[in-house]
């Protein structure tokens, strides 16, 4: 039942969308995401306490940013199975793969080939370019690893969320 070209199809262009919205929060909000970093970029980091005007445009930037990342899994599993009756487990599957897909190619991709092989301004902290926490594979790793809870715990409430919407639809 599942469309497994289409599903890796669609797994790539959402772990795109992921690694876009990662690089524009670096940018223009890494106080958004300096916690997901080692403590000694964090250090060299030094970044200020945003002021109150950043941390409204931060939370529109990410409401915007997650509403359109889970927009595209709903309309993956709406358009790929064209609104057939699915099974609650057909649907997980589904958005499981697409997240787990991401959390692969977060780590193999952008953390351990753009950051720690590339040293890609696009994934760095600004002045953090030759801290060692940067190259850190291990913290990288462990970072995955907490990448399976939240991605699965990410893909149980979209299913529910999709597994709901279909019920609407009958």
């Amino acid at each position: 039942m599942i469309n497994l070209p289409i599903l890796l199809l669609e797994s790539l262009v959402w772990s795109g969308l992921w690694m876009l919205m990662v690089a524009l929060t670096i940018r223009y909000f890494p106080w958004a995401i300096e916690h997901d970093y080692p403590q000694d970029v964090r250090e060299a980091a030094a970044l200020p306490n945003p002021s109150p005007q950043q941390k409204k445009r931060t939370v529109l930037f990410a409401t915007v940013s997650f509403g359109l990342l889970f927009l595209f899994v709903i309309l993956s599993v709406f358009l790929t199975y064209e609104l057939k009756t699915l099974s609650f487990a057909t649907i997980f599957l589904h958005v499981f793969i697409m997240s787990m897909t991401w959390n692969v190619v977060d780590l193999l991709v952008l953390d351990w080939l753009l950051i720690c092989v590339c040293s890609s301004k696009f994934f760095i902290l600004p002045k953090t370019e030759d801290c060692a926490g940067n190259k850190d594979y291990l913290h990288h790793f462990k970072g995955f690893l907490k990448g399976m809870i939240t991605m699965t715990v990410l893909s149980l409430l979209l299913t529910g969320i999709i597994f709901l919407l279909l019920q609407l639809l009958k």
